[in-house]
C-alpha cells in the first residue's frame, strides 16, 4: 500500500497512495470540479466525460465517442492550463495525449471496445449501498486490488494474494511478488483473479515463479524476486514491544498475529519489536510474514473524499510526476513502511538490513531476507522491527537456517477463461506491453499455467508475479466531503492536522476489521441508474 507539497495541484498524489479498497452497489449521479464551477456552465444534470492533457489542458465533454480506440470525438468545451476557455463545440483529442478521465457515465467504462480509454477513466459519483455500516463510516468499508485464489470458491479471507496494491495510477503501474503459500507436483495449476473492488483495475501481466524443493523443504522469495529453500526455522526466544511479550504471536504462521492500537495523536508514532535468537553459527535468512492493518485504508479513504469533485485534477498531477511524486512517497514511506534492523556485535550498533513496503490488508505475504554473514556468524542474533503503530499485523518471524538460493523459472498462462465478465485474452497477460486485461467490478477469469515435471521426491513451489495499476471509483459519500485545504495541510505534513486524522481513526479502529469483512463486495446488490 499503498497513500507532502506547497501547492494543492501540485500535491495531488499522496493520499490517493496507500492500498486499494473499495465496495459494494451503485448508483451513479453527476459532479463538475469545485474550481471549474465559476467558469464551466451548470451541466451537473448530465453525464460528462472530464479529460485531463498531458500540455494541462482539459477537455469537458457532454456527448463523446470513442473511433479505433485512438480518437476521442465529442461535443463539449476545451480550457487551457489555467482553466480558461479556449475552444468550444466539436473537439477532437488523441488519446495518446490522455494523462487521465473521469465520468460519472457507467457505460462509457463497462464498453471495453474502448479499452485504453477504459483503461485512464475514473468513475464519480457511486453511491454505495447495501452495508448499514458503510453508511455510518464509509471509510471503514470492504475493497480490494485484484485478489487471487487457488479455489474459487474460497471466501475472500482465504485470498492467497492481492496484487500491485499501490499502484493507484497509471504511471504507478508496478510488479508486485507474492507468496501464494502452495507446492504441487501436478502438471497444472489453476488460479482465478477476481475484482471485488469498486474499482477498475488494469493487469498487464500475471506470471507463476516457481523452484523445485525436496521433501521436507520449504523455500521464501526475497523482495527482488530470489527464491532460497532451506530446512529448519529457528523461532525467536523472546520477543518484547517495550514490556510486552509477542512470541506466542511470532512463532508460526497460523493467524494468530501480532497487532498493536495506533497511538491516539499520532499515526507515524514509531514501535520497535525487539527479537533475540539463540546461538548459532549457521547462514540464516531472516522470514516475515504479515500484512498491513486497516490504517491504510483509512486514510486512502480520507484523502480522496478531501479530494471530492477536483479528484481528476489532482490523478492528473501525479500522472505528471516529477517533485509531487517524489513528496508522496517521503509521505508514504513515513506512514508504512516496516523496517528492519540487526545488531551489530562489533560496531555496536544497529545495522539496517531492509525495509518493506508492501501494503494490503487482506493476504498475507511472506518474505525471507538474507542476513550478511558478518552479522549472523556473531551468535546470539538480535533483531529490530520497526513500524508504526496500528499499521502492521504480523503472523510469524523466524530464522531460516543455511537457506540455499535456487534457481527460478518464470512461467505465464497457457490459457485464460471468462467466468464472469464480457471479454479477456491469454495474450493480454503474457508480456508487459500494450495488451492489458481491464477488470470491472464483479469479473473473475480462470488461468491455467504449465509446470515443469518433477521428479521422485521434488515439488514446484509457487510464487506469483502481478504487474499493474487500478483505479479508484469515487463515492458519493466522499465526495460529499470535499475539503481541500485540509488535504493541502494533510500533504504539508501538518502535525496538527494528522492529530485530527489520528483522532479520526481511533474512533473506529476498534470496528475497522469488522466491519471491513462483513461489508465484501459479493455480500451487496448492485443498482445502477
Amino acid at each position: 500500500m499503498k497513500t507532502l507539497k506547497h501547492l494543492i495541484i501540485i500535491s495531488v498524489g499522496v493520499l490517493a497512495l496507500l492500498a486499494c479498497q473499495h465496495n459494494l452497489s451503485h448508483q451513479f449521479r453527476q459532479h463538475l470540479g469545485s474550481h471549474e464551477i465559476s467558469t464551466i456552465p451548470d451541466t451537473t444534470q448530465q453525464t460528462f466525460l472530464k479529460i485531463y492533457l498531458a500540455n494541462g489542458d482539459l477537455a469537458v465533454l457532454d456527448s463523446w465517442l470513442v473511433e479505433d480506440d485512438k480518437i476521442v470525438r465529442g461535443s463539449g468545451t476545451m480550457y487551457d492550463y489555467n482553466r480558461s476557455i479556449s475552444s468550444t463545440g466539436q473537439l477532437s483529442i488523441d488519446i495518446d495525449d490522455i494523462l487521465i478521465a473521469e465520468t460519472n457515465d457507467l457505460a462509457a467504462i463497462q464498453s471495453k471496445d474502448k479499452g485504453r480509454l477504459t483503461a485512464l477513466t475514473i468513475l464519480s459519483g457511486v453511491t454505495v449501498a447495501g452495508a448499514i455500516y458503510c453508511a455510518i463510516n464509509p471509510k471503514a468499508c470492504f475493497g480490494s486490488c485484484p485478489t487471487f485464489y487457488i479455489d474459487a470458491a474460497d471466501p475472500v479471507m482465504a485470498a492467497r494474494a492481492e496484487g500491485f496494491s499501490s499502484s493507484i495510477s497509471p504511471s504507478l503501474k508496478a510488479l508486485d511478488r507474492d507468496d501464494i503459500a502452495y507446492q504441487t507436483q501436478d502438471p497444472s495449476f489453476c488460479l482465478t483473479v477476481k475484482n471485488e473492488a469498486l474499482e477498475t483495475h488494469v493487469i498487464d501481466e500475471l506470471f507463476l515463479e516457481t523452484v523445485k524443493i525436496s521433501d521436507g523443504q520449504m523455500a521464501s522469495q526475497t523482495m527482488e524476486g530470489d527464491v532460497y529453500a532451506y530446512s529448519e526455522l529457528m523461532t525467536p526466544s523472546s520477543a518484547l514491544v517495550d514490556d510486552r511479550c509477542a512470541v506466542a504471536e511470532l512463532q508460526s504462521g497460523d493467524g494468530y498475529e501480532y497487532f498493536s492500537l495506533a497511538d491516539s495523536n499520532d499515526l507515524f508514532h514509531q514501535e520497535e519489536l525487539i527479537l533475540q535468537f539463540p546461538h548459532h553459527t549457521k547462514k540464516l535468512g531472516l522470514v516475515i510474514e504479515f500484512r498491513q492493518s486497516l490504517m491504510t485504508t483509512f486514510v486512502l479513504y480520507s484523502g480522496l473524499s478531501f479530494m471530492g469533485t477536483n479528484v481528476g485534477e489532482y490523478f492528473a498531477e501525479i500522472e505528471k510526476g516529477g517533485r509531487s511524486r517524489r513528496m508522496m512517497e517521503s509521505v508514504f514511506d513515513r506512514f508504512s513502511q516496516l523496517d528492519i534492523e540487526v545488531w551489530d556485535l562489533q560496531r555496536e550498533r544497529w545495522t539496517p538490513l531492509e525495509s518493506i513496503s508492501e501494503t494490503g490488508p487482506i493476504a498475507s505475504n511472506e518474505l525471507m531476507i538474507p542476513i550478511p554473514p558478518q552479522l549472523s556468524e556473531q551468535g546470539q542474533l538480535s533483531v529490530k522491527v520497526k513500524m508504526s503503530k496500528g499499521a502492521w499485523r504480523i503472523d510469524r518471524i523466524a530464522l531460516a537456517q543455511e537457506p540455499l538460493k535456487m534457481e527460478v523459472q518464470k512461467i505465464h498462462p497457457s490459457h485464460l477463461a471468462v467466468i464472469q465478465g464480457s471479454c479477456g485474452q491469454v495474450q493480454d497477460v503474457t508480456a508487459e506491453d500494450d495488451e492489458v486485461l481491464i477488470s470491472l467490478p464483479g469479473d473473475e477469469y480462470s488461468l491455467e499455467y504449465h509446470l515443469p515435471t518433477c521428479s521422485d521426491g521434488e515439488t514446484n513451489r509457487l510464487f506469483l508475479g502481478s504487474r499493474g495499476y487500478y483505479l479508484e471509483w469515487m463515492r458519493t459519500d466522499w465526495i460529499q466531503d470535499q475539503d481541500e485545504p485540509r488535504l493541502k495541510r494533510l500533504l504539508m505534513q501538518n502535525k496538527k492536522e494528522w492529530k485530527i486524522m489520528a483522532r479520526e481513526y481511533k474512533a473506529y479502529e476498534d470496528q475497522m476489521e469488522w466491519a471491513f469483512w462483513n461489508t465484501t463486495y459479493s455480500q451487496l446488490e448492485m443498482i445502477e441508474l
